[in-house]
């Protein structure tokens, strides 16, 4: 028997939409962030993008279309290991805020992090 997936775990798709949700407002609230989304019109879009990615990365059904992370994230001048870094603070917090076990909240940053390098180009 397959163990269940982290995105099962966590509560499936609400849960995933409340993840997604709140840590968008966490990371156009900082400062260190909010620059750049700047240029982000449709944030409920935005948000769905966001919902599906995470959903497709945690094991949830694959039905992200948008471009891949190095695409997405390509031309945002200054972005760094320190912004990174602050991302998964916020989606530490977020994951408490919602009520995901703690149990594996470390599993879902690890995951998270695993994107780094597609997100910095590197």
């Amino acid at each position: 028997m397959t163990a269940p997936s982290l995105y099962d775990r966590m509560g499936g798709a609400p849960t995933i939409q409340a993840i997604a949700e709140v840590i968008y407002k966490k990371m156009i609230g900082d400062p260190a962030l909010a620059g750049f989304f700047a240029n982000v019109y449709d944030v409920p879009a935005q948000i769905s993008h966001h919902a599906a990615y995470i959903t497709s990365v945690l094991g949830g059904p694959d039905e992200y279309h948008g471009r891949d992370l190095r695409t997405a994230h390509d031309g945002l001048a200054g972005l760094s290991d320190v912004h990174f870094d602050k991302v998964l603070v916020h989606l530490a917090d977020t994951l408490h805020e919602v009520g995901v076990p703690a149990d594996i909240i470390p599993d879902v940053v690890k995951v998270a992090d695993r994107a780094r390098a597609e997100v910095l180009g590197r």
